[in-house]
């Protein structure tokens, strides 16, 4: 929306419809781009607030689950281009998307939400170079704008805050066995035998 509707109150030289690459959102990637934030979206930005507040013990794991399966994908994704981005090349809509999900990802929702089978800087070597270089480009395509929408101390503080009014005091933390297969299955490395806790909540 931000691109199209407000374009041209932009400097000419900023516009997207100038750009080269097309912008965010370019004609020829639009219907890959809109896929791809469809589940991107259900499983990984909303899939944290799904594992991270769910009714009930199955909810958590079945939703935990889809999470990383996601986010394997987005790794198998990553590792099958040959360009950095998600689609290419340049930077799309659907990086941007996913950002804020992958920066908070190991601060936030890996201990506060239990979204812990795995962590983006150990277990996703591509998502992690893929977000390390959006965080430090400070290219014309980016201006710096990821790093600078990153407030880490931010991050920190409301995690504090959450955890100290007890979000999760119904909980309890132990070795859920269907979690436990899922991990020895799916990961790669010998994170299963770290002593990982799931979220169980307590009757």
């Amino acid at each position: 929306m931000f691109d199209r509707e407000f374009d041209s109150l932009l400097p000419a030289n900023l516009r997207e419809i100038f750009k080269v690459n097309g912008g965010p959102l370019p004609p020829h990637l639009e219907q890959e781009i809109n896929d791809m934030n469809e589940w991107i979206y259900n499983l990984i930005n909303n899939g944290v607030y799904k594992a991270g507040f769910p009714d009930t013990q199955d909810g958590y794991e079945s939703n935990v689950i889809a999470l990383f399966e996601s986010l394997d994908r987005v790794e198998d994704i990553l590792a099958k281009g040959k360009e950095k981005n998600l689609l290419g090349y340049h930077i799309t809509d659907a990086d941007i998307r996913l950002y804020p999900t992958i920066v908070r990802f190991d601060v936030a929702y890996h201990t506060l939400f239990m979204c812990n089978l795995k962590m983006i800087r150990h277990d996703y070597p591509r998502i992690q170079k893929w977000l390390m270089r959006l965080y430090w480009d400070e290219s014309e395509e980016t201006r710096g704008a990821f790093k600078k929408s990153k407030n880490f101390d931010a991050v920190s503080d409301l995690n504090f805050l959450l955890s100290s009014h007890g979000t999760y005091a119904d909980e309890c933390l132990t070795d859920q066995e269907g979690i436990c297969s899922y991990i020895e299955k799916a990961t790669h490395s010998n994170r299963a035998s770290r002593g990982h806790a799931v979220a169980v909540r307590a009757s």
